[in-house]
């Protein structure tokens, strides 16, 4: 049945493979019958010598591959949910009469050789936060197959609580009149995702909920009406748990109130300021202050020797009728 063009040269080799394809399980033999022949490739087709017999084989049904699971409640194992209640499904190959399976919390868990159910599908209820691992194998035609895993990420628990802080700045107070709101949070499980902020005044009646928007720390907001504004701050994780918390924000009324009663005063008062300090810089840097000083002391030295002079004078003057009386 082989053919090798041009032969092979060795001691011991492999001069043909036949591949067998079993129609159903049970034994078969394989024989090599007696007048099979190898022939030498020295030139004359010389016959070499083999040795002949028969092999006999089992034939059992090849083991299931491991089961594939889903989940329409989980269905991707990469994913976080809030759902603790998981049903999960799988596939059931033609000939297979049961399964075996098992959850818990270990990666590489193979269920025991003991039929659990012959259905394909399976709920839990209340299963505890954390990560979750369903095993399962089938057994057919007597044979068990290779177990197929299932990761279920369960997170039911909100991000931690936490409280915004709310800083006003007065420049942007007299300017713009504006607040920053900063905020953080965490989140031992599946971590925080995303943060957004919905903002109600106070002055205006609550007829609906306030519309949110995705935002960072820290969030800059307006200061509203007199009354003030409630900032909602809601925190989601990567399984879609929520936690809100909410602040007032109300610009301090005594810095509010002086800066828009005296806002023309005060740009005035800082006009003059910065007026003042230019000039004492141009006095200070071309030296008039050092010569002004100069000038007054060389002054005031003047002064002191004249007066000095004049009392001398007037020690010296003799009288006018050169009388004198005793």
């Amino acid at each position: 049945m082989g053919v090798i063009p041009n032969g092979i040269s060795t001691n011991s080799g492999l001069v043909d493979a036949v591949t067998f394809k079993a129609l159903k399980p049970g034994r078969a033999t394989v024989t090599v019958r007696s007048n099979s022949a190898v022939l030498l490739n020295d030139g004359f087709g010389t016959e070499a010598q083999i040795e002949t017999g028969r092999a006999d084989y089992t034939i059992i049904t090849k083991a299931p591959e491991g089961v594939k699971v889903f989940s329409e409640t989980h269905p991707f194992q990469s994913e976080w949910y809030n759902n603790n209640n998981p049903v999960l499904s799988w596939e059931k190959d033609l000939g297979v009469t049961g399964f075996s399976f098992i959850l818990d919390d270990k990666p590489n868990t193979i269920p025991a050789n003991q039929i659990s159910s012959a259905a394909t599908t399976h709920a839990y209820e209340s299963l505890s936060d954390g990560l979750w691992y369903f095993h399962i194998k089938a057994y057919k035609n007597g044979v068990w197959g290779n177990a197929g895993h299932f990761l279920i990420r369960i997170d039911t628990t909100p991000p931690a609580d936490f409280k915004p802080e709310v800083n006003y700045v007065v420049a942007a107070l007299a300017i713009v009149e504006r607040a920053l709101v900063s905020f953080f949070t965490t989140d031992n499980l599946s971590g925080t995702d995303r943060y957004e902020i919905g903002v109600i005044d106070k002055s205006q009646p609550i007829t609906e909920s306030p519309v949110f928007i995705e935002s960072e720390s820290p969030y800059q907001v307006p200061a509203g009406s007199s009354e003030g504004l409630r900032v909602i701050v809601r925190a989601i994780d990567k399984a879609g748990n929520v936690r809100d918390t909410s602040l007032d924000v109300r610009m301090p009324f005594m810095i509010t109130q002086f800066v828009k009663d005296n806002l023309v005063y005060i740009l005035l008062g800082i006009i003059l300021i910065s007026f003042c300090m230019l000039i004492i810089h141009y006095l200070v840097g071309h030296h008039i202050i050092r010569r002004l000083k100069r000038a007054f002391k060389i002054a005031t030295e003047e002064d002191i020797e004249t007066s000095h002079i004049d009392q001398k004078v007037e020690g010296k003057q003799l009288p006018q009728d050169g009388n004198t009386t005793h």
